[in-house]
């Protein structure tokens, strides 16, 4: 959970951080984990996330799921990962 959230200028990127004391010392590293998201990494721990052209991502509205969705064999119990597969 982040506690801080900065802008850069322009508004190029977006960046969350667990707290203000991150900004007191150099990051040991930035982790892609997706495209434009990456989380940042201090002495070993994971301190905060950015993220990269944010207004790409944004939205303007929500549609609600559909109510009765088509049936493709696919349940939620499907999406469970277990480390014994």
């Amino acid at each position: 959970m982040c506690a801080v959230l900065c802008r850069t200028p322009g508004d190029a990127v977006s960046t969350g951080l667990r707290d203000l004391d991150v900004l007191d010392e150099p990051l040991e590293a930035r982790v892609g984990i997706a495209p434009d998201v990456a989380l940042l990494v201090q002495h070993g721990a994971v301190v905060g996330w950015s993220l990269t052209d944010p207004a790409r991502y944004l939205t303007i509205g929500f549609a609600a799921p559909d109510a009765d969705p088509p049936s493709d064999g696919c349940s939620p119990s499907a999406w469970i990962w277990s480390p014994s597969r």
